[in-house]
């Protein structure tokens, strides 16, 4: 019986490590942690006149869903790599939702 005080103590320390992990998550979830990687984004494809070029091209933009306009230009046929841009991008400032 003398490994009795030693497993009493192992199962206790275990206890409150799980005890320790309820109570974390709990309070990421509580503040709202679990909800905003739950968010997401939308890809928008449009057909639209390049305001550098000229030229007409296809866009894949991302929005986010809280978002009323897009963040990003994430391809343009305007490019050899469509998903390569390497513009400023100006083609985001005259988009909004529902428009």
């Amino acid at each position: 019986m003398a490994s009795s005080p030693a497993v009493a103590s192992a199962v206790l320390a275990s206890m409150l490590f799980l005890l320790l992990i309820v109570v974390v998550g709990a309070m990421v979830l509580a503040s709202g942690g679990g909800r905003s990687s739950l968010r997401g984004a939308i890809v928008s494809r449009v057909t639209q006149d390049c305001p550098v070029s000229k030229a007409r091209v296809s866009l894949e933009l991302l929005l986010p869903v809280d978002a009323d306009r897009p963040v990003d230009v994430l391809s343009c046929s305007a490019f050899a790599k469509p998903y390569h841009v390497r513009c400023k991008k100006n083609c985001l400032a005259g988009h909004r939702r529902g428009r």
